[in-house]
């Protein structure tokens, strides 16, 4: 090979070098990626050990197989075991970076939508407490409307009505004595007083729909981390959302009981929430579940396309880099004469 061909063999080498070390680097980060959103939830450290001797041992049998002679004929059980370790790499940082907010979106929303129907249930079962609760909610209202009149302030002959009612219909309920003076300026401290008093009267009258008010809290908690979801999603808010849900779905099936127990049809409904999806998600020991699960969705095969070519491709940057390798010309044999 003359001077100038060697030199151009040598230029392009050195092209595919450092086309080798940025894909290099882009193939160890995404499958390092990936292994540490499968670990990181038992330990950071953990985590980052595992992430690197995963993307490692990828980059090492890539190397290996792109440098031989045979390439990927001749170490099919490599090629194999390469594909295991990035598809899995791949697959998780696509599902935690790629799908995470739309995962963690819609089982929030399902969440939701599930107490929203035990909360109708259970209105319906418990139609008569409820009934009964409105009413009393509406007579404190009105003695904190009247109490507050301007023109009647404090326990006037209206407000002392409304007390008497609700004396018949709230348990244990007995108006307060109020001393003379400037109604008006004690009416804030009046009304506080009877807030004290008719609140835990109602929750002892009606304890069975606290299932309803526990359920309209589970659902506001839903609805703000839906919208964390949709608005600020980062995979490092995965530890705290399988918190979350796992919480309310304890939740959720405490109700359910409390609801079969006073008569509820709870067949008509689930008897917990589905938050397998986001459970999954991160989990190396629920990887595969993770991908059965979504053998139904297009992008889950994209992925997997995906994470063969990108094992491909490594190889296919380390053949070239050593087929452009520029070998030196063998120096001719040095003739030793006999010694006299």
């Amino acid at each position: 090979m003359s001077r100038s061909a060697r030199e151009k063999q040598a230029g392009r080498h050195r092209v595919m070098q450092v086309i080798v070390a940025l894909y290099s680097f882009v193939f160890f980060a995404v499958i390092a990626y990936g292994y540490f959103y499968l670990a990181v939830q038992a330990s950071f450290l953990a985590a980052l050990v595992i992430a690197v001797l995963a993307a490692s041992l990828a980059w090492f049998l890539a190397k290996f197989i792109g440098q031989s002679e045979t390439g990927i004929r001749g170490h099919v059980p490599m090629f194999v075991l390469l594909l295991i370790i990035s598809a899995t790499g791949v697959f998780n940082s696509a599902m935690v970076r790629l799908e995470g907010d739309r995962i963690v979106s819609e089982a929030a929303s399902d969440a939701h939508d599930r107490f929203a129907k035990l909360k109708r249930l259970a209105g319906e079962t418990l139609a008569k407490d409820v009934d009964a609760y409105n009413e009393i909610i509406g007579l404190r209202d009105a003695l904190f409307a009247e109490m507050r009149n301007p023109a009647n302030c404090g326990q006037g002959p209206e407000a002392r009505r409304i007390l008497e009612r609700l004396e018949t219909k709230l348990r244990g309920f007995r108006p307060l004595s109020v001393a003379g003076g400037n109604a008006c300026a004690k009416v804030a401290e009046v009304i506080g007083e009877y807030g004290k008093t008719i609140d835990p009267l109602l929750t002892a009258q009606f304890p069975n729909l606290s299932i309803i008010d526990q359920a309209n809290g589970a659902q506001r908690e839903l609805r703000t981390l839906q919208g964390q979801a949709m608005t600020d999603y980062s995979p490092s808010m995965l530890r705290g959302t399988k918190k979350t849900l796992a919480d309310q779905n304890d939740l959720y099936r405490e109700l359910y009981g409390k609801l079969d127990q006073v008569g509820g049809q709870v067949d008509r409904i689930a008897p917990q929430l589905d938050t397998r999806s986001v459970q999954n998600l991160g989990d190396a020991t629920k990887i595969p579940m993770l991908f059965l699960d979504r053998l139904d969705t297009g992008s889950t095969y994209v992925y997997l396309a995906l994470a063969v070519f990108f094992d491909w491709l490594m190889i296919y940057f380390f053949m070239q880099a050593r087929t452009h390798e520029v070998r030196r010309p063998a120096q001719p044999g040095t003739l030793v004469g006999p010694a006299w």
